[in-house]
């Protein structure tokens, strides 16, 4: 099984934002689901694709509101994508703001590919989503979120008249497409092959007032070095890999694990140490986050996703995705079910 797809931890502000206008306690939302918000200023942390999906998940059916994602774009700020926001806000022109969204887009997320067009009329940006498995989705919401946010980034840079020549959505039409007019205008499409929006060319070229290319530069920079450093080679996400393979055939053990990184045990644990982190620590997260996929499959029983998980009981299963989620397997499942 692959690692897990993931998003920079700032996103997490962004997220809280939005809870918080709703009258909701982002930090206990969090907290109860086992999320530390603390470490949203941290550029090293990411949040992996299942556990990000299931707070937006969460979040949309705890406000009762179908279009929380689309809402949340408005409390985007420079930082809410750490270094690469700050490139996108010192872009000089819209096409050159998504040019580097593009460019850049897997320092946010590596959940999906952006592809960029130009015809004489228009820039295209086509999203393609990237799933390992069927077991792994990113939340409608979430998808809402990114795209509100993109089109708010464009409309502060730009002004409110910056609105798509078109805009589709791979997601089913909501029952109150309001929200989504009031961002991207009147041309929306629902259930489509691919996300894409439409812009008008000549209004995307257009120099934007105070830009700034010096400090675009140096942003952009950064954003490619984090982006280089993200792609490297990582113990951790090593250690994570091998686990995800390791846990439902029941060998995720240290010396296993260490054999298969071709290390001793004894190496294995030091340089897990050297890098913050323990091997328990690394089976807690990965467990968590297996939990989390095989929740969403049908198919699977709680009793036999607690004994892929290594759990000697469904019981103890059940107790830890409660200490985990907040929810008990059963509640968690209603709910996913209740909102897809």
């Amino acid at each position: 099984m692959s690692p897990p797809l993931s998003i920079i931890g700032s996103w997490l502000t962004l997220f809280a934002a939005t809870l918080d206008s709703y009258d909701i306690d982002s930090r206990a939302f969090l907290r109860e689901r086992g999320v530390d918000y603390s470490r949203q200023s941290d550029p090293e942390h990411r949040i992996p694709l299942a556990t990000m999906s299931s707070l937006w998940d969460d979040a949309a059916a705890i406000t009762e509101d179908p279009a929380f994602g689309i809402k949340a774009g408005q409390f985007v700020t420079p930082t809410t994508f750490s270094a690469l926001g700050i490139a996108l806000w010192s872009s000089c022109s819209i096409k050159d703001l998504v040019v580097c969204w593009c460019r850049y887009l897997h320092v946010f997320s590596t959940v999906a590919d952006m592809e960029l067009a130009e015809t004489d009329t228009e820039i295209i940006m086509t999203c393609t989503l990237n799933t390992h498995s069927d077991s792994v989705k990113a939340s409608l919401y979430a998808i809402d979120a990114t795209l509100s946010a993109l089109l708010h980034i464009c409309k502060q840079h730009y002004g409110s008249e910056i609105v798509p020549i078109s805009t589709s959505f791979t997601r089913p039409q909501p029952h109150n497409i309001e929200p989504y007019q009031a961002i991207f205008g009147p041309a929306l499409k629902f259930d489509q092959p691919c996300i894409e929006v439409r812009l008008d060319r000549t209004t995307a070229e257009k120099k934007i007032p105070g830009g700034n290319p010096s400090l675009a530069k140096a942003t952009e920079q950064l954003v490619a070095d984090y982006l280089q450093k993200l792609k490297a080679p990582s113990l951790i996400r090593d250690v994570q890999q091998v686990l995800f393979e390791l846990w439902p055939r029941g060998d995720a053990k240290l010396d296993v694990v260490a054999e298969r990184l071709h290390v001793s045990p004894r190496t294995l644990h030091r340089k897990l140490e050297e890098s913050g982190s323990n091997f328990r620590q690394q089976q807690e997260t990965t467990r968590h986050q297996l939990a989390l996929q095989f929740i969403r499959q049908a198919h699977l029983s709680i009793t036999e996703i607690g004994y892929l998980l290594g759990f000697s009981s469904a019981s103890n299963f059940s107790r830890a995705f409660k200490r985990w989620t907040g929810s008990s397997p059963q509640e968690f499942r209603a709910r996913q079910n209740a909102h897809h």
